[in-house]
């Protein structure tokens, strides 16, 4: 082998999965200082960040993908986590017209009261917002009740599903724990 091909073998040109880590790495690190920016700053930032945002229907496509390895019993605890954040009925980020529809959560979540370890994934996806354009049916949020509670932790998961923040999911979307004296602040509470 001539000294070129080795030299250009060595090379690593990035690949379509090194760019979306950076990126995905990238938002991260937008998401973390939009939190020392003020209202209008942070909509700049949105603006501008938003055409990276997956639209409703991407967002769909993506959890059907999901959905069909988890039936397949082919997936890890994360791909679980990463369909909870997909069908969330309340996201960490952007408006709530990126929400997925309720009647297609509701039959992603009849497929997921199966699986024994999805219970978080029911929890978030399931979740109780008072909004009824975002809130899966009654039926199905009564049958991911009764899944919860023969679950190890169902009072968190019962508490999540009626709307509570849950700790546990705060840490793992910002990947750590928030420095001490910063409080993340509820919608309509008084500081």
């Amino acid at each position: 082998m001539t000294t070129r091909k080795k030299r250009n073998q060595k090379r690593k040109t990035p690949t379509n999965r090194s760019r979306s880590v950076r990126r995905a790495s990238g938002l991260g690190l937008v998401g973390r200082l939009a939190g020392g920016l003020n209202r209008n700053q942070q909509t700049d930032v949105y603006q501008r960040l938003s055409g990276f945002l997956l639209p409703r229907g991407a967002k769909t496509e993506l959890a059907e993908t999901l959905l069909k390895r988890v039936k397949l019993g082919d997936f890890k605890e994360s791909e679980l986590w990463c369909l909870s954040r997909l069908a969330a009925r309340k996201l960490f980020y952007g408006p709530t017209n990126l929400v997925i529809p309720p009647a297609a959560v509701a039959r992603w979540v009849e497929a997921l009261l199966n699986i024994p370890t999805a219970g978080d994934a029911l929890a978030a996806m399931a979740r109780r917002t008072d909004d009824p354009m975002r809130d899966l049916p009654i039926a199905a949020r009564e049958a991911v009740s009764r899944k919860l509670q023969t679950l190890p932790h169902a009072a968190r998961l019962s508490a999540v599903l009626e709307g509570e923040e849950d700790d546990t999911a705060l840490g793992r979307i910002f990947g750590e724990e928030l420095p001490s004296g910063l409080v993340l602040e509820t919608p309509g509470a008084v500081p």
